[in-house]
């Protein structure tokens, strides 16, 4: 709480934070399939274990995206997948529409 305190008592006015993903979700996240997928691409920059123990229904926002996390998951999408889509399209995506994109890549 010290460290907070003198944070908000300070004159800056930028902050950043890291979450670093602890081995067992890197681990996790990697065993997919193919090793290079769009939902294994998401599950490492949401930070969850396994995004197949969600409802196929839920949406990517529901799941904690922010709007940095967004724009991380359409550089990615962009890069890896070649697929535009504007950042409120992929914050609406969900786990089902995440596997269809990814067969149709495959």
């Amino acid at each position: 709480m010290v460290t907070l305190d003198e944070l908000l008592e300070s004159g800056v006015t930028i902050c950043s934070s890291v979450l670093f993903r602890d081995e067992k979700t890197r681990k996790t996240c990697d065993s997919a399939t193919d090793g290079h997928n769009l939902l294994t691409t998401v599950c490492r920059i949401l930070g969850h274990k396994d995004l197949e123990a969600f409802d196929a229904k839920t949406r990517l926002s529901e799941l904690g995206m922010d709007s940095l996390l967004t724009v991380e998951t359409k550089h990615a999408i962009e890069r890896d997948f070649e697929l535009v889509l504007s950042t409120q399209e992929i914050r609406n995506l969900t786990i089902e529409r995440i596997r269809q994109i990814s067969l149709c890549k495959n």
